[in-house]
């Protein structure tokens, strides 16, 4: 179970807030329906892909995507992630990058976040997400 535990991950969450119980009044009338995702694959031995798209299903429209790549080193000693976030509110793109060495550290954001599965023993030197 150690690759299923480290590797690949899928997770959804679902936010519901009725809006008698909210502290600020919503301007919606059915309250606050929000959605996430999030999904990472390795895709050949050396790169990987990672989407995170967030709905707004009150007001129906997309809040934000996330579309990254990691690409592995052959020797397990390197791995550099990359990552294109576009918001609609307020309308701006970021990108963002984590170079990690082997043994010595890492430069950078990690666009991906933490495996939700990922177990506390890792085999290798660099960390999978």
């Amino acid at each position: 179970m150690g690759r299923s535990l480290e590797g690949s991950f899928l997770q959804f969450s679902y936010n519901y807030v009725n809006s008698q119980n909210t502290v600020i009044q919503s301007t919606s009338r059915s309250g606050t329906q929000y959605g996430s995702a999030r999904a990472y694959t390795d895709i050949f031995k050396y790169l990987g892909a990672y989407f995170g798209p967030s709905y707004d299903f009150s007001a129906g429209r997309l809040l934000d995507a996330e579309y990254g790549a990691r690409l592995k080193s052959s020797c397990d000693c390197w791995a550099a992630d990359m990552a294109l976030i576009q918001s609609y509110n307020p309308n701006e793109v970021q990108f963002q990058f984590q170079l990690t060495l082997g043994g010595l550290g890492s430069l950078g954001r990690s666009p991906f976040g933490q495996n939700p599965f990922q177990s506390r023993a890792r085999s290798s030197i660099l960390p999978s997400y």
